[in-house]
């Protein structure tokens, strides 16, 4: 069974936005104190970094994701290998549909921050979790039934 992509996680555009729009306001506020200019800058690079290095996707057998450029922590397990999954919203992320997911493997956790529509992906992930486990009992019974037949004959 070949591998597929079943859902790509993206980051919310509407926080990203948000993001922006506050720091511009700030920056209205003390336009006088230069010094705000350098940290509206750093967090519009820093977010804008953080919207292109970040990806979390689903596939027929695992799933892979990966956040940051500097300090990057990456993810690519088994879908058997997870044993949980978060999600956390702030009252500002669920007006603006996105959250952040914990994805807890059987050696250590994942967070993904602002995840578009966190709970359609959790329940995808579900969903891909019990499909990956059901046809890993099909393949296990063709096997068994193989060997039978062959003690048989």
């Amino acid at each position: 069974m070949n591998e597929e992509t079943i859902l790509n996680g993206k980051l919310s555009k509407s926080i990203f936005i948000f993001r922006q729009i506050l720091n511009l306001l700030l920056l209205m506020l003390f336009i006088e104190l230069g010094i705000y200019t350098f940290i509206f800058i750093f967090w519009l690079l820093k977010d804008l970094i953080t919207y292109f290095n970040t990806s979390l996707i689903i596939t027929t057998k695992r799933i892979k994701g990966k956040t940051g450029l500097f300090n990057v922590r990456e993810l690519n397990s088994p879908l058997n290998k997870i044993t949980g999954i978060e999600v956390n919203q702030s009252f500002t992320e669920r007006l603006l549909k996105c959250g952040n997911i914990v994805i807890v493997t059987a050696s250590t956790k994942f967070e993904y921050k602002y995840i578009d529509k966190p709970f359609e992906f959790k329940e995808a992930l579900y969903k891909q979790i019990e499909k990956y486990e059901d046809s890993r009992m099909d393949e296990q019974a063709k096997k068994i039934n193989y060997f039978k037949n062959i003690q048989d004959n």
